[in-house]
Protein backbone atom coordinates (compact mmCIF):
# COMPACT_ATOMS: atom_id res chain seq x y z
CA UNK A 1 0.00 0.00 0.00
CA UNK A 2 1.10 3.28 -0.85
CA UNK A 3 1.98 6.21 1.50
CA UNK A 4 -0.66 8.82 1.67
CA UNK A 5 0.68 12.01 0.00
CA UNK A 6 -0.97 14.36 2.47
CA UNK A 7 1.68 16.76 4.36
CA UNK A 8 2.47 15.78 7.81
CA UNK A 9 1.26 19.07 9.01
CA UNK A 10 -2.53 18.18 8.05
CA UNK A 11 -2.54 15.41 10.95
CA UNK A 12 -1.51 17.31 13.71
CA UNK A 13 -4.05 19.97 13.41
CA UNK A 14 -7.15 17.07 13.01
CA UNK A 15 -5.59 15.45 16.02
CA UNK A 16 -5.56 18.32 17.97
CA UNK A 17 -8.58 19.81 17.08
CA UNK A 18 -10.54 16.58 18.11
CA UNK A 19 -8.67 15.99 21.13
CA UNK A 20 -9.74 20.10 22.34
CA UNK A 21 -13.04 19.00 21.55
CA UNK A 22 -13.07 16.06 24.08
CA UNK A 23 -11.58 17.59 26.58
CA UNK A 24 -13.99 20.56 26.47
CA UNK A 25 -17.38 17.66 26.22
CA UNK A 26 -14.92 15.93 28.74
CA UNK A 27 -14.97 12.87 27.19
CA UNK A 28 -12.85 10.14 26.40
CA UNK A 29 -13.14 6.75 24.67
CA UNK A 30 -11.29 3.43 25.64
CA UNK A 31 -7.71 2.92 24.06
CA UNK A 32 -7.61 -0.02 21.20
CA UNK A 33 -5.39 -2.59 23.57
CA UNK A 34 -5.98 -1.71 26.88
CA UNK A 35 -4.63 1.03 29.42
CA UNK A 36 -1.85 2.85 29.31
CA UNK A 37 1.30 1.54 30.84
CA UNK A 38 1.53 2.24 34.74
CA UNK A 39 5.33 1.63 34.74
CA UNK A 40 7.06 4.85 35.47
CA UNK A 41 10.98 5.66 34.95
CA UNK A 42 13.63 4.13 36.82
CA UNK A 43 14.77 6.58 39.86
CA UNK A 44 10.60 7.89 40.10
CA UNK A 45 9.42 7.50 43.30
CA UNK A 46 5.45 7.52 45.00
CA UNK A 47 5.46 6.50 48.64
CA UNK A 48 5.23 10.09 50.28
CA UNK A 49 6.53 11.08 53.44
CA UNK A 50 4.73 14.43 54.94
CA UNK A 51 6.92 17.28 53.18
CA UNK A 52 6.16 15.77 49.88
CA UNK A 53 2.78 16.24 50.03
CA UNK A 54 3.07 19.04 51.83
CA UNK A 55 4.96 20.43 49.00
CA UNK A 56 2.18 18.99 46.27
CA UNK A 57 -0.34 20.84 48.03
CA UNK A 58 1.30 23.90 47.69
CA UNK A 59 1.60 23.20 44.01
CA UNK A 60 -1.67 21.65 43.63
CA UNK A 61 -3.25 24.92 44.68
CA UNK A 62 -1.21 27.04 42.84
CA UNK A 63 -2.09 25.16 39.88
CA UNK A 64 -5.73 25.40 40.75
CA UNK A 65 -5.69 29.42 40.57
CA UNK A 66 -3.45 29.15 37.18
CA UNK A 67 -5.78 26.91 35.77
CA UNK A 68 -8.75 29.34 37.02
CA UNK A 69 -7.04 32.40 35.89
CA UNK A 70 -7.11 30.85 32.47
CA UNK A 71 -3.38 31.13 31.83
CA UNK A 72 -2.07 27.39 32.29
CA UNK A 73 1.35 28.78 32.47
CA UNK A 74 2.36 26.90 35.47
CA UNK A 75 0.92 23.38 34.49
CA UNK A 76 2.47 23.49 31.16
CA UNK A 77 5.70 24.18 32.72
CA UNK A 78 5.02 20.95 34.97
CA UNK A 79 3.78 19.10 32.49
CA UNK A 80 5.50 15.86 30.74
CA UNK A 81 4.46 15.75 27.50
CA UNK A 82 6.65 12.85 26.31
CA UNK A 83 5.19 10.80 29.36
CA UNK A 84 2.02 11.55 28.00
CA UNK A 85 2.67 10.60 24.84
CA UNK A 86 4.36 7.06 25.97
CA UNK A 87 1.05 6.39 27.17
CA UNK A 88 -1.10 7.54 24.09
CA UNK A 89 1.23 5.51 21.60
CA UNK A 90 2.28 2.40 23.60
CA UNK A 91 3.07 -0.74 22.03
CA UNK A 92 3.26 1.46 18.70
CA UNK A 93 6.53 1.84 16.38
CA UNK A 94 6.55 5.88 16.20
CA UNK A 95 8.62 8.21 13.79
CA UNK A 96 10.45 10.36 15.46
CA UNK A 97 9.24 13.59 13.26
CA UNK A 98 5.69 12.70 14.39
CA UNK A 99 6.72 12.56 18.47
CA UNK A 100 8.22 15.66 18.06
CA UNK A 101 5.08 17.41 15.91
CA UNK A 102 2.58 15.73 18.41
CA UNK A 103 4.23 17.22 21.46
CA UNK A 104 4.98 20.51 19.63
CA UNK A 105 1.65 20.72 18.47
CA UNK A 106 0.22 20.04 21.63
CA UNK A 107 2.16 22.77 23.52
CA UNK A 108 1.43 25.27 21.07
CA UNK A 109 -2.26 24.77 21.11
CA UNK A 110 -3.61 27.04 23.11
CA UNK A 111 -4.00 25.77 26.96
CA UNK A 112 -2.09 22.84 26.23
CA UNK A 113 -3.60 19.98 28.02
CA UNK A 114 -5.80 21.94 29.94
CA UNK A 115 -7.16 23.56 26.83
CA UNK A 116 -11.06 21.76 27.43
CA UNK A 117 -11.22 23.14 31.17
CA UNK A 118 -8.58 26.22 31.08
CA UNK A 119 -10.58 29.34 32.97
CA UNK A 120 -12.89 27.47 35.02
CA UNK A 121 -13.18 27.36 38.20
CA UNK A 122 -10.74 25.05 39.65
CA UNK A 123 -10.14 24.00 43.10
CA UNK A 124 -7.51 21.78 44.39
CA UNK A 125 -9.23 19.61 46.97
CA UNK A 126 -6.46 16.74 48.14
CA UNK A 127 -4.00 13.84 47.28
CA UNK A 128 -6.21 10.80 46.12
CA UNK A 129 -5.35 7.47 46.17
CA UNK A 130 -6.31 5.71 43.02
CA UNK A 131 -6.17 1.82 42.82
CA UNK A 132 -2.47 2.31 44.72
CA UNK A 133 -1.38 5.27 43.02
CA UNK A 134 -1.39 8.83 44.25
CA UNK A 135 -3.08 11.06 42.27
CA UNK A 136 -3.85 15.31 42.78
CA UNK A 137 -7.80 15.65 43.11
CA UNK A 138 -9.19 18.99 41.70
CA UNK A 139 -13.09 19.79 41.10
CA UNK A 140 -13.99 22.09 38.41
CA UNK A 141 -16.92 24.32 37.94
CA UNK A 142 -17.87 25.97 34.32
CA UNK A 143 -19.84 28.99 33.86
CA UNK A 144 -22.92 27.27 32.82
CA UNK A 145 -23.04 25.53 36.57
CA UNK A 146 -21.40 21.72 35.82
CA UNK A 147 -18.80 20.58 37.45
CA UNK A 148 -16.19 17.77 36.86
CA UNK A 149 -13.02 16.09 38.92
CA UNK A 150 -9.94 15.79 37.07
CA UNK A 151 -7.61 13.53 38.95
CA UNK A 152 -3.61 14.27 37.66
CA UNK A 153 -1.35 11.63 37.57
CA UNK A 154 2.42 12.62 39.21
CA UNK A 155 5.42 11.29 39.50
CA UNK A 156 8.57 12.44 41.83
CA UNK A 157 11.76 12.56 40.34
CA UNK A 158 14.73 11.96 42.10
CA UNK A 159 15.54 15.17 43.07
CA UNK A 160 12.07 15.76 44.32
CA UNK A 161 10.43 17.72 41.34
CA UNK A 162 6.94 17.23 40.52
CA UNK A 163 5.90 16.27 36.93
CA UNK A 164 2.32 15.37 35.84
CA UNK A 165 1.56 13.26 32.97
CA UNK A 166 -1.95 12.10 32.36
CA UNK A 167 -4.98 12.67 34.10
CA UNK A 168 -8.43 11.03 35.24
CA UNK A 169 -11.39 12.57 33.76
CA UNK A 170 -14.18 11.72 36.31
CA UNK A 171 -16.98 12.93 33.66
CA UNK A 172 -15.91 10.24 31.51
CA UNK A 173 -14.27 7.52 33.45
CA UNK A 174 -11.33 7.68 31.95
CA UNK A 175 -7.46 8.65 31.45
CA UNK A 176 -6.70 11.84 28.41
CA UNK A 177 -4.49 9.68 27.33
CA UNK A 178 -7.24 7.22 26.22
CA UNK A 179 -8.88 9.43 24.45
CA UNK A 180 -5.87 10.53 22.50
CA UNK A 181 -4.70 7.03 21.52
CA UNK A 182 -7.81 6.93 19.87
CA UNK A 183 -7.49 9.86 18.06
CA UNK A 184 -3.56 9.50 17.48
CA UNK A 185 -3.97 6.11 15.51
CA UNK A 186 -6.05 7.42 12.74
CA UNK A 187 -3.85 10.56 12.55
CA UNK A 188 -0.39 8.42 12.39
CA UNK A 189 -2.02 6.33 9.63
CA UNK A 190 -2.28 9.41 7.43
CA UNK A 191 1.35 9.33 7.49
CA UNK A 192 1.99 5.84 8.09
CA UNK A 193 0.64 3.24 5.60
CA UNK A 194 2.14 0.20 7.81
CA UNK A 195 -0.42 1.13 10.47
CA UNK A 196 -3.49 2.69 8.00
CA UNK A 197 -3.29 -1.35 6.39
CA UNK A 198 -3.50 -2.98 10.24
CA UNK A 199 -6.31 -0.18 11.06
CA UNK A 200 -9.65 -2.34 12.19
CA UNK A 201 -12.64 -1.94 13.25
CA UNK A 202 -13.69 1.42 15.13
CA UNK A 203 -10.11 2.83 14.95
CA UNK A 204 -10.57 2.36 11.14
CA UNK A 205 -14.09 4.48 11.12
CA UNK A 206 -12.09 6.98 13.38
CA UNK A 207 -9.90 7.27 10.26
CA UNK A 208 -12.09 7.22 7.82
CA UNK A 209 -14.91 9.59 9.49
CA UNK A 210 -12.18 12.12 11.05
CA UNK A 211 -13.89 14.99 8.74
CA UNK A 212 -17.20 14.62 9.98
CA UNK A 213 -15.62 14.60 13.30
CA UNK A 214 -13.93 17.82 12.91
CA UNK A 215 -16.94 18.74 11.52
CA UNK A 216 -18.92 18.11 15.09
CA UNK A 217 -15.93 19.84 16.97
CA UNK A 218 -16.76 23.06 15.07
CA UNK A 219 -20.55 22.86 15.21
CA UNK A 220 -20.33 21.69 19.31
CA UNK A 221 -18.06 25.03 19.61
CA UNK A 222 -20.17 27.01 17.81
CA UNK A 223 -23.02 25.49 20.14
CA UNK A 224 -25.43 24.58 16.86
CA UNK A 225 -26.50 21.39 18.95
CA UNK A 226 -28.69 20.22 16.67
CA UNK A 227 -26.04 20.03 14.30
CA UNK A 228 -24.41 18.58 16.46
CA UNK A 229 -27.06 15.95 16.37
CA UNK A 230 -27.40 15.60 12.83
CA UNK A 231 -23.87 15.07 12.17
CA UNK A 232 -23.47 12.16 14.64
CA UNK A 233 -26.60 10.56 13.15
CA UNK A 234 -24.52 10.31 9.73
CA UNK A 235 -21.63 8.07 11.54
CA UNK A 236 -21.59 4.36 11.77
CA UNK A 237 -23.07 2.56 13.67
CA UNK A 238 -19.59 1.78 15.53
CA UNK A 239 -18.80 4.84 15.96
CA UNK A 240 -22.10 6.30 17.28
CA UNK A 241 -22.41 3.37 19.91
CA UNK A 242 -18.62 4.48 21.08
CA UNK A 243 -18.59 6.05 24.29
CA UNK A 244 -17.33 9.90 23.38
CA UNK A 245 -19.67 9.66 21.19
CA UNK A 246 -22.54 8.42 22.95
CA UNK A 247 -21.22 11.57 25.95
CA UNK A 248 -21.46 13.96 23.25
CA UNK A 249 -24.84 12.90 21.82
CA UNK A 250 -26.06 12.75 25.44
CA UNK A 251 -24.85 16.66 26.20
CA UNK A 252 -26.02 17.92 22.98
CA UNK A 253 -29.10 16.45 23.92
CA UNK A 254 -29.10 18.32 27.36
CA UNK A 255 -28.14 21.86 26.15
CA UNK A 256 -31.50 21.82 23.99
CA UNK A 257 -33.68 21.03 26.86
CA UNK A 258 -37.09 19.88 27.02
CA UNK A 259 -37.64 20.21 22.99
CA UNK A 260 -35.32 17.15 23.18
CA UNK A 261 -35.87 16.01 27.01
CA UNK A 262 -37.29 12.01 25.74
CA UNK A 263 -34.55 11.60 23.79
CA UNK A 264 -32.53 12.88 26.03
CA UNK A 265 -33.25 10.39 28.55
CA UNK A 266 -33.03 7.74 25.95
CA UNK A 267 -29.56 8.29 25.11
CA UNK A 268 -28.91 8.28 28.70
CA UNK A 269 -30.56 5.13 29.13
CA UNK A 270 -28.82 3.30 26.24
CA UNK A 271 -25.37 4.64 27.91
CA UNK A 272 -26.26 3.75 31.32
CA UNK A 273 -26.98 -0.21 29.60
CA UNK A 274 -23.63 0.04 27.94
CA UNK A 275 -21.52 0.87 31.00
CA UNK A 276 -22.97 0.38 34.41
CA UNK A 277 -20.49 0.06 36.28
CA UNK A 278 -18.55 2.90 34.97
CA UNK A 279 -16.79 5.49 37.24
CA UNK A 280 -19.20 8.31 35.15
CA UNK A 281 -21.97 7.02 35.95
CA UNK A 282 -22.83 9.20 38.76
CA UNK A 283 -22.21 12.82 36.92
CA UNK A 284 -24.05 11.48 33.89
CA UNK A 285 -27.12 9.93 35.64
CA UNK A 286 -27.88 12.24 38.60
CA UNK A 287 -30.45 14.33 36.76
CA UNK A 288 -31.64 11.63 34.42
CA UNK A 289 -33.52 10.22 37.98
CA UNK A 290 -33.67 13.57 39.59
CA UNK A 291 -35.84 15.12 37.12
CA UNK A 292 -37.75 11.63 36.90
CA UNK A 293 -38.54 11.85 40.76
CA UNK A 294 -36.32 8.93 41.87
CA UNK A 295 -35.00 10.59 45.06
CA UNK A 296 -33.29 7.60 46.79
CA UNK A 297 -31.40 6.73 43.34
CA UNK A 298 -30.32 9.86 42.85
CA UNK A 299 -29.18 10.42 46.29
CA UNK A 300 -27.32 7.03 45.90
CA UNK A 301 -25.19 8.14 43.07
CA UNK A 302 -24.69 11.58 45.07
CA UNK A 303 -22.84 8.87 47.67
CA UNK A 304 -21.07 7.22 45.08
CA UNK A 305 -19.55 9.73 43.64
CA UNK A 306 -18.41 10.73 47.30
CA UNK A 307 -16.77 7.57 47.55
CA UNK A 308 -15.04 7.76 44.40
CA UNK A 309 -13.60 11.23 45.04
CA UNK A 310 -12.85 10.57 48.30
CA UNK A 311 -15.50 13.50 49.94
CA UNK A 312 -16.22 16.81 48.60
CA UNK A 313 -18.24 19.16 50.96
CA UNK A 314 -19.94 20.96 47.54
CA UNK A 315 -21.38 17.19 46.58
CA UNK A 316 -24.27 18.60 49.28
CA UNK A 317 -25.11 20.96 46.77
CA UNK A 318 -26.46 17.77 44.55
CA UNK A 319 -28.77 16.37 47.35
CA UNK A 320 -30.06 19.99 47.60
CA UNK A 321 -30.99 19.43 44.20
CA UNK A 322 -32.04 16.28 44.44
CA UNK A 323 -34.50 17.60 46.93
CA UNK A 324 -35.48 20.27 44.49
CA UNK A 325 -36.02 18.10 41.87
CA UNK A 326 -38.25 15.54 43.72
CA UNK A 327 -40.31 18.62 45.18
CA UNK A 328 -38.99 17.87 48.62
CA UNK A 329 -38.80 21.73 49.61
CA UNK A 330 -38.65 21.58 53.31
CA UNK A 331 -36.09 18.88 53.00
CA UNK A 332 -34.23 20.90 50.05
CA UNK A 333 -34.34 24.16 52.30
CA UNK A 334 -32.91 22.71 55.42
CA UNK A 335 -29.90 21.08 53.38
CA UNK A 336 -29.33 24.72 51.87
CA UNK A 337 -29.08 26.59 55.08
CA UNK A 338 -26.70 24.17 56.62
CA UNK A 339 -24.41 24.45 54.09
CA UNK A 340 -24.44 27.89 53.29
CA UNK A 341 -23.40 28.21 57.17
CA UNK A 342 -20.65 26.48 56.16
CA UNK A 343 -19.80 28.12 52.91
CA UNK A 344 -21.97 31.67 52.45
CA UNK A 345 -20.04 32.49 49.31
CA UNK A 346 -21.76 29.77 47.16
CA UNK A 347 -24.01 31.76 44.93
CA UNK A 348 -25.25 28.73 43.36
CA UNK A 349 -26.19 27.40 46.47
CA UNK A 350 -28.04 30.50 47.03
CA UNK A 351 -30.20 30.73 44.30
CA UNK A 352 -30.78 26.67 45.16
CA UNK A 353 -32.52 28.17 48.78
CA UNK A 354 -34.49 30.53 46.52
CA UNK A 355 -35.96 27.99 44.28
CA UNK A 356 -36.70 26.19 47.49
CA UNK A 357 -38.32 28.62 49.65
CA UNK A 358 -40.82 29.34 46.47
CA UNK A 359 -41.99 26.08 46.42
CA UNK A 360 -42.16 25.76 49.91
CA UNK A 361 -43.88 29.30 50.54
CA UNK A 362 -41.09 30.47 52.78
CA UNK A 363 -41.16 33.84 51.24
CA UNK A 364 -39.06 35.40 54.15
CA UNK A 365 -36.31 33.15 53.40
CA UNK A 366 -37.06 34.43 49.74
CA UNK A 367 -36.46 37.98 50.67
CA UNK A 368 -33.66 37.13 52.62
CA UNK A 369 -32.03 35.11 49.65
CA UNK A 370 -32.63 37.97 47.39
CA UNK A 371 -31.07 40.40 49.46
CA UNK A 372 -27.80 38.34 50.31
CA UNK A 373 -27.43 37.67 46.15
CA UNK A 374 -27.76 42.08 45.45
CA UNK A 375 -24.88 42.20 48.55
CA UNK A 376 -22.78 39.62 48.02
CA UNK A 377 -22.91 38.96 44.11
CA UNK A 378 -24.10 42.48 43.13
CA UNK A 379 -27.31 41.58 41.70
CA UNK A 380 -30.08 44.13 41.21
CA UNK A 381 -34.00 42.76 41.42
CA UNK A 382 -36.81 44.52 40.13
CA UNK A 383 -40.18 44.36 40.31
CA UNK A 384 -40.29 43.43 36.35
CA UNK A 385 -37.44 41.44 36.34
CA UNK A 386 -39.04 39.04 39.19
CA UNK A 387 -42.81 39.49 37.70
CA UNK A 388 -41.09 37.37 34.08
CA UNK A 389 -40.79 34.39 35.99
CA UNK A 390 -44.33 32.92 37.23
CA UNK A 391 -42.50 31.32 40.40
CA UNK A 392 -42.58 34.69 41.74
CA UNK A 393 -45.62 35.71 42.10
CA UNK A 394 -47.25 34.33 44.76
CA UNK A 395 -43.84 36.16 46.60
CA UNK A 396 -44.67 39.49 45.01
CA UNK A 397 -48.43 39.55 46.64
CA UNK A 398 -46.94 38.69 49.69
CA UNK A 399 -45.54 40.94 52.39
CA UNK A 400 -42.54 39.92 52.03
CA UNK A 401 -42.45 40.74 48.46
CA UNK A 402 -43.72 43.87 48.87
CA UNK A 403 -41.24 45.07 51.30
CA UNK A 404 -38.30 43.74 49.32
CA UNK A 405 -39.23 45.65 46.61
CA UNK A 406 -40.50 48.94 48.62
CA UNK A 407 -36.88 48.63 50.45
CA UNK A 408 -34.52 51.86 49.95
Amino acid sequence: MKRRDHPKREAMPRLLSLFVVLLTLWHCTKPASGPPPSELPAGVRLDLDETQIAKLEELSHALAADIAGGQGRLLDRVFDYDHLLRRVLHGLEIPSDFSAGFISGLRGNPGGVAAGFLGQNCEFLRVLDRDGVPTLLFRLKSQGGGFNYHAFLFRLDEDDSVKLYDFYNFGSGEHASESMRRLAIPALAMEESSILGKLLGRDRAFFEHMDTLQEIGRQNLAQNHPEVLRLIETLPQELREDKSTRLMEITALALLGGVEEQRHFEAIESYRDAFPDDASIPLVMFDYYALRGDYDVAMGLVDRLEELVGGDPYLETLRISAALLCERHTEAMERAREYLAANPDDEKAHWLQVSAALGAQEFGVVRQELEALEEGFYYQFSEELLAADPAYAEFLRSDHGRNFLARS
